[in-house]
């Protein structure tokens, strides 16, 4: 894909330059090129579909995982779970559970 050989260039640029940011700038397009490899992976192998990273690609089980994620210390329980994705508790627990196999 010419958009990553172009990402690649520009990230050597910026290390051969060094100005100001460029540390952040590299940091940032690497974080995008990990993030789309692994999209990349989960829409093309099989094995991506099941378990949690398949359970990713379901709109309320997937935010419900990014959710846990970025709040590890909350005392997260099926309930809260379900009202921050907007279903019912047995609706997301069944939901969760088919998608997470």
């Amino acid at each position: 894909m010419e958009w990553i050989q172009s990402t690649l260039r520009f990230m050597a640029a910026e290390a051969k330059e060094l100005r100001p940011g460029g540390d952040t700038v590299i940091t940032r397009l690497a974080d995008i090129l990990v993030i789309q490899a692994i999209r990349s992976w989960i829409a093309q192998d099989p094995s991506a579909q099941t378990g949690w990273l398949g359970a990713l690609q379901d709109k309320q089980v997937g935010r419900a995982i990014t959710l846990i994620h970025r709040d590890p210390a909350r005392a997260w329980t099926v309930a809260s779970l379900a009202t921050e994705v907007a279903m019912s508790r047995s609706a997301f627990a069944a939901r969760f559970n088919r998608a997470c196999r």
